[in-house]
């Protein structure tokens, strides 16, 4: 399965939920997904609202044919730059998580050591004004099999099952 196909196969996944995009997509990323959720609470009459609710995901997606470590750590710090620069906290601000899929042929050791540690979080005004988290998940398509960090788990397990429905392995 080459690259491209295997991005194929994954965007129409988060067509029901997520606005895709993938053109004009600032390199180097092959495609965007954001998603976006707003809720409110009231009491009785909605004049009466008690709270406001905010919730958005930014994902970025790229291929790489056989990334190193330093591939990772740069396309990792790339894909947070770009979803905080979309982040506005205010009070009803819960989370903006960003999310990154690297798609590759192969991974050496050093790579997938730099995926399981990549950790970034950020709160806003001591998290009043909400969070944001970072999810890292990546696909070596010649093993077919996925690895993520901490908080990337439900990712991997989603993204493992559309592209390896049977033979494939999850690695932890």
């Amino acid at each position: 399965m080459e690259l491209q196909e295997a991005l194929d196969l994954i965007l129409p996944s988060f067509q029901r939920y997520y606005t895709i995009k993938t053109e004009g997509v600032e390199a180097p990323f092959a495609a965007e997904a954001d998603f976006e959720v707003h809720t409110e609470q009231y009491v009785l009459v909605k004049i009466a609202k008690i709270a406001e609710i905010d919730a958005k995901e930014y994902l970025y997606f790229a291929l790489v044919d056989n990334p190193s470590a330093d591939t990772i750590k740069e396309l990792a710090a790339k894909a947070w730059e770009q979803g905080l620069a979309k982040v506005e906290p205010y009070y009803g601000h819960k989370s903006s998580d960003v999310a990154l899929f690297i798609i590759s042929k192969s991974m050496d050791e050093n790579a997938l050591t730099a995926v399981k540690k990549t950790k970034y979080s950020k709160n806003y005004k001591f998290g009043f004004y909400g969070w944001s988290n970072f999810k890292l998940v990546s696909v070596e398509l010649d093993k077919k099999q996925c690895s993520s960090n901490r908080l990337g788990a439900d990712f991997k397990k989603l993204i493992g099952n559309i592209l390896f429905p049977k033979g494939g392995k999850e690695k932890k």
